[in-house]
């Protein structure tokens, strides 16, 4: 999402960890919602369940996403505080 991606990239330019944790922890929040809407084929848009081959692409895109967030933010948490 933009705000996430927002607050990551102010997080970065100013050098506030925080903020980039904060941004990324909620970018990682919509990726577990849009995988687990994926996986139990809820339409979420109003517009039909998503095709097969493109559920297969959006669940391999948010993977290392939600592999590389969690680790890299306890890392930076552990820093600032």
């Amino acid at each position: 999402m933009i705000n996430s991606g927002l607050m990551m990239l102010i997080g970065s330019y100013l050098g506030r960890e925080n903020i980039w944790v904060h941004g990324a922890l909620v970018e990682c929040g919509f990726e577990l919602v849009d995988l687990i809407f994926l996986s139990f084929d809820m339409d979420v848009w109003g517009i039909g369940a998503v095709k097969p081959e493109i559920k297969n692409v959006l669940i391999f895109h948010h993977l290392p996403g939600l592999s590389l967030v969690i680790p890299v933010s306890i890392r930076c948490i552990n820093i600032v505080y």
